[in-house]
């Protein structure tokens, strides 16, 4: 049954019969427009955020435009107004408040924001039939937004009016559809290439020398005249950095203790705050109480690449795509990703080799306690002595402690991920790893009473300081060769691929297609060897300098790891920059670097051991409460570490 009017009475029966009336529409609300109907319209406007825009200026000629589409019959009854970003993710639109206007002086009240609008045309009492905009771009930045407000006011049977579209009276819409969708691409290509010629200049400013933002601890701010005339005049400058005399040697300070004494960010964080006279606390970014030094700021400092004395830019982004989020969640970016300028622009306060090799620490020991006091949680009940030291031989993590009808193990069940599976960084990875403690505690005891505190150990350094440099060369000759017989190898394969598209039937156009992609890739890869192969041939191998008078301050003594108390061991652990680097589970290498106060340490460490041995010589202490009494210290070649 056809649907009829609620109420007939007020209709004129001249409406009834052929010719009556105005020319009908497809669309609803101009057919009313066309009768003489009045039309309760909305309007939505947008305005930038408020420190960026004239927010009364810009409404004002919003409202100007639209009011100017009016056509009589036309009342405006809402007026939709939101503060924020063109380019506005749509579940974060309509968030600001009636507040945020209340000094502005317009000729009509902010009933809401575009989700206000959109539930109030979804009501059956909605007020209103039709929604003027001053232009289709000026509603949103992003196509999709726009076109999807506009599906939801169709489905709610309202009508969406661009004040600068032409007007029909007819009611036809596709050629204004048409024009709506050109510029609703322009306006998004605007955006977009507004952001990317934003991102190119920020890119040239970073690698003219130009710091942005906050001058880093340890640099001062050297303003110069903005060369632009025109903003120059407006007082606009530029900043280079310039070093502080006190804190850039606080940054250097901190950079040696980190790369050459081994030490924790929070151990930093400790001793510049004992002494916060020689090594003065940053100023605090917000409200945090007593200044004074923090580990997170420690961590910051130690990853700014500025102090090489190149600008660097872009290492976060709050950017997600084209949207922008109303909470933006800050993002660190790859360091392939950042900008940096090709030449030092600044004073350095380190050296770029120095700032890598606090870099390849970062992770080190992350994840893992590092005072050598037991672990106090109440489920602790073993403290292995080597936590933290040991390198899985197949993934490379540290491997964990795990007791097993009383013996102790080291283990590791490789890279997983939320659901217990490997990942794709060791998707061989055994299930799990299990390697003796005692066994790589009783290598690590040779070598310690060998290399550091036995009376051959200047010899043993000697040879094998003179063995480096042959080895290195090896081991270099080997990469080059390996790489010159895989450019071999690249370059016969792209000949045999050659003669293969010669021979191909020309009609077989899939099987040339394929020959030509694989050519490709062969020559893709073949670049890449061919650059390894002119880096290695440029390459100049020099060997480190190495203070072998360190040696000289330690004493000469004879240790037992297994009688020492844990909370020593770990001690000299530390003092040693001890690495145990598993290269299967029978064999390792055992890396000891003596730096800073190390051999100091060491020293100390082995005379508290000795007391300790003498003052339980007549007791029966045990140093591992958890060890069986009837495990025996396995005898092994140095290396080599039986599981």
């Amino acid at each position: 049954m056809d649907s009829q009017p609620e109420d007939r009475r007020d209709l004129s029966p001249d409406l009834y019969g052929p010719g009556s009336g105005p020319q009908p529409t497809p669309w609803t609300s101009l057919s009313a427009i066309n009768a003489g109907q009045v039309v309760h319209v909305a309007l939505i406007l947008r305005v930038s955020a408020k420190d960026l825009q004239n927010l009364q200026a810009s409404l004002l000629r919003q409202i100007r435009s639209c009011e100017a589409r009016l056509l009589p019959g036309m009342i405006i009854k809402y007026v939709y107004i939101d503060i924020e970003s063109g380019r506005m993710d749509f579940e974060d639109r309509s968030q600001g408040t009636n507040d945020d206007l209340a000094h502005l002086d317009l000729p009509y009240q902010r009933d809401g924001g575009l989700h206000d609008m959109l539930e109030q045309a979804a009501r059956k009492d909605r007020g209103f039939d039709m929604v003027i905009c001053e232009s289709a771009d000026r509603l949103a930045r992003l196509t999709y937004v726009n076109v999807k407000v506009e599906h939801e006011l169709q489905r709610c049977g309202v009508e969406l009016i661009a004040a600068d579209e032409p007007q029909d009276s007819v009611g036809r819409k596709a050629t204004k559809i048409l024009l709506r969708r050109v510029k609703q691409a322009f306006g998004e290509m605007y955006a977009i290439q507004a952001m990317e010629l934003a991102w190119e200049g920020t890119r040239e400013h970073t690698m003219a020398g130009y710091n942005i933002g906050r001058a880093p601890y340890g640099y001062l701010p050297a303003r110069e005249r903005h060369p632009a005339p025109a903003r120059a005049a407006q007082g606009a400058t530029k900043t280079r950095l310039v070093a502080d005399p006190q804190r850039g040697e606080v940054i250097t300070e901190m950079f040696v203790l980190r790369v050459h004494d081994g030490m924790t960010f929070r151990q930093i964080a400790e001793r510049f705050n004992a002494d916060p006279d020689r090594y003065p606390p940053p100023v605090a970014t917000r409200e945090e109480g007593e200044r004074r030094w923090r580990w997170p700021v420690v961590r910051d400092m130690l990853g700014n690449p500025k102090y090489t004395g190149h600008m660097v830019w872009n290492r976060s982004t709050y950017r997600e795509g084209l949207t922008v989020r109303r909470k933006k969640r800050k993002k660190q970016l790859h360091p392939s990703q950042w900008v940096w300028s090709p030449q030092i622009t600044h004073e350095p306060l380190i050296d770029l080799h120095t700032y890598r090799q606090a870099q390849m620490m970062e992770s080190g020991r992350a994840g893992s306690r590092t005072g050598n006091e037991p672990n106090t949680h109440p489920a602790t009940k073993h403290t292995y002595s080597l936590r933290s030291y040991v390198r899985c031989p197949e993934c490379h993590r540290r491997m964990v402690g795990k007791d097993n009808n009383g013996r102790r193990y080291l283990t590791c069940r490789g890279p997983r991920n939320s659901d217990d599976q490997l990942t794709d960084r060791a998707p061989q990875h055994p299930g799990t790893v299990y390697i003796r403690e005692e066994s790589i505690l009783a290598a690590v005891n040779d070598v310690i009473n060998r290399r550091v505190f036995g009376p051959e150990r200047a010899q043993l350094l000697a040879e094998q300081l003179a063995a480096a440099p042959a080895a290195l060369h090896a081991q270099h000759l080997a990469a080059l060769e390996a790489a010159q017989r895989r450019l071999a190898d690249i370059e016969r394969r792209q000949r045999s691929l050659t003669l293969d598209l010669e021979d191909a039937d020309p009609a077989d156009r899939a099987w040339r297609d394929q020959l030509r992609n694989r050519h490709r890739e062969l020559e893709t890869e073949r670049l890449d060897v061919a650059d390894r192969i002119g880096a290695l041939q440029a390459k100049i191998l020099d060997s480190p300098q190495q203070d072998t008078e360190l040696l000289d301050t330690i004493p000469t003594t004879e240790i037992n790891l297994a009688e020492m108390p844990i909370e020593l061991q770990r001690q000299l652990y530390d003092a040693l920059r001890l690495q145990v680097i598993m290269t299967s589970r029978t064999a390792a290498t055992i890396k000891i670097t003596l730096a800073g106060d190390g051999p100091a340490e060491a020293a100390i460490i082995a005379r508290q051991d000795q007391q300790f041995a003498f003052d339980n010589a007549d007791t029966a202490v045990d140093p591992h409460p958890h060890k069986r009494a009837d495990a025996g210290r396995p005898r092994m070649r140095r290396g080599r570490c039986p599981s």
